[in-house]
């Protein structure tokens, strides 16, 4: 899909009515210009978007200084900031200096940066999964130690006993969100509808225009 919207924009392709599917339709694939160019008006379904408590403040505490000599953590902050990781001294004793950018301090702040990475505003499965997880942690909790039906003794538990809990288990009071389940123990999938349009500062913006359940 990228290749396709990008060639789209270098044909200055205009007046199409997209519907996107969740794989694209909220990623920043083209830049704010073009993407209010040539995708507004755009309708797709995605997941439900919610705050993940506490995920903005742990990203923005990764730092060199804190995992020093972690390879993902340097390549992350020299693509960030385009500058170069301090590198391990060769064997003659002289540090690295074959790379054009400027040295790394560490010191950099996340705070500063607009990009995908810092933007916690629309986690649509990212909070999927969060619910997910909450969700066969509070079935854990009710499996050992509830008294209906279903619940286990000891730690020794066996899988219908989970399940059953898992199945029975209403999430609603999570963020907002809205999770349950069928009788037959299925769950409800839940889908917002979302408009790209355009904003005040002319860029395109994703509005939620619908729900579905």
């Amino acid at each position: 899909m990228e290749v396709l919207l990008l060639e789209v924009a270098r044909q200055n392709v205009t007046g199409i009515q997209w519907v996107g599917s969740e794989s694209w339709v909220t990623s920043p694939i083209l830049s704010p210009e073009q993407s209010a160019r040539f995708l507004t008006g755009t309708l797709g379904f995605v997941n439900p978007d919610r705050n993940v408590p506490g995920l903005k403040e742990f990203l923005l505490r990764v730092s060199p200084l804190r995992s020093p000599r972690n390879p993902l953590v340097d390549e992350f902050w020299e693509k960030s900031f385009g500058c170069a990781m301090p590198r391990l001294q060769d064997v003659a004793g002289k540090e690295d200096t074959s790379t054009p950018l400027g040295q790394c301090k560490g010191t950099e702040r996340l705070q500063d940066l607009t990009n995908p990475y810092t933007d916690t505003s629309h986690l649509h499965i990212s909070f999927r999964v969060f619910n997910a997880m909450f969700a066969i942690a509070q079935a854990l909790h009710n499996t050992l130690s509830c008294e209906k039906n279903g619940c286990a003794e000891t730690l020794d538990f066996l899988p219908h006993q989970l399940l059953y809990n898992l199945e029975t288990l209403n999430t609603s009071e999570i963020n907002g969100s809205s999770m349950h389940s069928h009788q037959d123990g299925s769950w409800v999938p839940n889908y917002e509808l979302i408009n790209w349009q355009k904003s005040a500062s002319g860029f395109a913006a994703l509005m939620t225009v619908g729900k579905y359940d």
